[in-house]
């Protein structure tokens, strides 16, 4: 493949991943202003040095999810990791910005799991006019959620 007509993604998946290693530290960037969290006071909550902060700022790499989580946590953030199919299988548009799935997360009303979800709620900030599917649930744990302070009694339908 010539490189003029190649998407960067194509050159190695290393170079895939650096982008999503970017897009983190570009929010890590941005809460620290956000919260008026230094450098120093960052890295003394991750428990490491400044020149490794300025390291992962200057140049993210391959960060680990574990790494990931310890520096969300210490800007006060949570982490999920989302696989979504955007019709894009050669990857010539690149990732989806985090942004996109937090605008969209806060416009939901920012639901802790699906059960904070109602179809009015989701089609009143975001309509899906040529989606008809409906999931439905009978409980937490068919979604992996286990609440044992929490009990669900009733079946849940969640159109989308």
């Amino acid at each position: 493949m010539d490189s003029i007509t190649s998407h960067w993604t194509k050159k190695s998946f290393a170079d895939f991943v650096y982008r999503i290693s970017f897009d983190f530290v570009a929010q890590l960037r941005s809460r620290l202003e956000e919260k008026e969290i230094s450098r120093a006071e960052f890295a003394k909550r991750v428990k490491v040095g400044e020149a490794r902060v300025s390291q992962i700022f200057n140049d993210p790499g391959n960060l680990g999810l574990e790494s990931m989580a310890k520096y969300a946590h210490a800007t006060g953030m949570k982490i999920a990791v989302v696989a979504y199919d955007d019709g894009d299988p050669e990857n010539s548009r690149g990732p989806i910005n985090s942004n996109v799935f937090n605008v969209c997360w806060k416009r939901a009303g920012s639901p802790s799991d699906f059960f904070d979800l109602n179809s009015t709620r989701i089609h009143q900030f975001m309509p899906c006019p040529d989606t008809s599917d409906t999931v439905s649930f009978t409980s937490r744990s068919q979604l992996g959620y286990t609440y044992p302070s929490q009990s669900v009694s009733n079946n849940v339908t969640l159109s989308i």
